[in-house]
């Protein structure tokens, strides 16, 4: 590189630089912290169980991923000390108490638990692994935690820990969308499969045996997740995008079984609402802290974090794209269809022969 060209990299990294590293509320990711916290804490709570611990040391079996089979349970009083340090350390996110140990502790036993089957992949559970990794690069324990209390700490944030949960969040509602732009979803066949399960709903099942209900299932989920995320950043449809993401997850908790993931998702609003909307309704729970913290100043974002932010984005913007690059339908050959955010497109069961 030249010394012209060099000087100019430098210009423009220092600009980005700048803008990501402008001081902001740190209140959005605080809560959001808490509500990653509490879904950690129900996903742990139903591991400690020793029914469940007998049968991941005795009787599971298992298809694991490919160069890590040596990745196995464990014997039932290993299980036991793992899934038990597992819930300490959600409790530990939720309270926001020895922040990043807490949230590395929890992300090796979560890792470790979701290496066990590639038959069990859900882009849940993936969702999830990357919000740890994100909450252990930004400071979301500034606000309504322990360690808050324990040392001043500032009020804010810069600007890009802010952006990266949310564009997180964006990620998976585009994506989402973008995987149903395929022939199968638009004639409405997964979703005639979707539709036919829940007839027996009271009142609204009748709806759904309707020739016209998968189909005004299949497009009214397409619009949402292709539309959501811009009506969720700007700031006169977000009211609206919010209503609709309370109607689109309830409905999904009850139609799929994928655990907390609308819980999650829900919980994700809090990034696009005003901070000064939720420090009101904290100041109403007596929950919002304020005080000397708020005159600690930001730093700004290093050349090592601007490395990782910018390689993290690139990563989720490419390669749940991959799934081109392989012959066939995705949805059929299931390759490239991990790690990318294909949601609903379709099932597979396995039937002992």
């Amino acid at each position: 590189m030249t010394p012209s060209l060099k000087k100019q990299f430098h210009r423009y990294r220092d600009i980005v630089k700048d803008r990501l590293s402008v001081p902001t509320d740190a209140m959005p990711i605080a809560i959001f912290r808490m509500v990653l916290g509490l879904c950690c804490c129900y996903w742990a709570h139903r591991y400690i169980d020793p029914e469940v611990i007998r049968i991941y040391a005795h009787h599971f079996e298992t298809v694991p991923y490919r160069y890590l089979s040596w990745v196995r349970p464990g014997p039932e009083w290993a299980l036991t000390i793992i899934f038990y340090s597992g819930l300490l350390a959600a409790v530990g996110i939720t309270i926001g108490l020895f922040y990043r140990l807490s949230l590395a502790i929890f992300g090796l036993v979560y890792i470790y638990v979701f290496l066990f089957d590639a038959t069990y992949y859900n882009n849940h559970f993936y969702m999830v692994i990357l919000l740890l990794f994100i909450f252990l690069l930004i400071n979301a324990h500034q606000q309504l935690s322990i360690d808050a209390k324990r040392k001043v700490m500032s009020d804010q944030v810069p600007q890009w820990q802010v952006w990266l949960p949310k564009f997180q969040v964006l990620v998976v509602y585009f994506y989402g969308g973008l995987a149903k732009i395929q022939w199968d979803w638009l004639r409405g066949e997964p979703a005639q499969i979707l539709v036919s399960e829940n007839v027996h709903w009271p009142i609204i099942g009748a709806l759904f045996s309707h020739p016209v209900s998968p189909f005004v299932f299949a497009y009214a989920a397409l619009a949402f997740d292709l539309l959501i995320g811009p009506m969720l950043i700007y700031a006169k449809t977000r009211v609206l995008a919010i209503v609709l993401t309370l109607i689109f997850h309830i409905t999904n908790h009850f139609w799929f079984n994928i655990g907390v993931f609308p819980w999650l998702m829900l919980g994700a609003n809090v990034l696009f609402i005003n901070p000064r909307v939720l420090r009101k309704g904290l100041s109403v729970l007596r929950l919002s802290q304020k005080g000397p913290a708020s005159n600690v100043s930001v730093p700004l974002i290093s050349n090592g974090q601007l490395t990782v932010v910018m390689g993290f984005v690139v990563f989720q913007l490419l390669f749940p794209l991959r799934h081109w690059q392989y012959p066939g339908n995705a949805s059929w050959t299931g390759q490239g269809d991990h790690f990318a955010w294909r949601m609903m497109l379709g099932g597979k069961e396995v039937k002992e022969a």
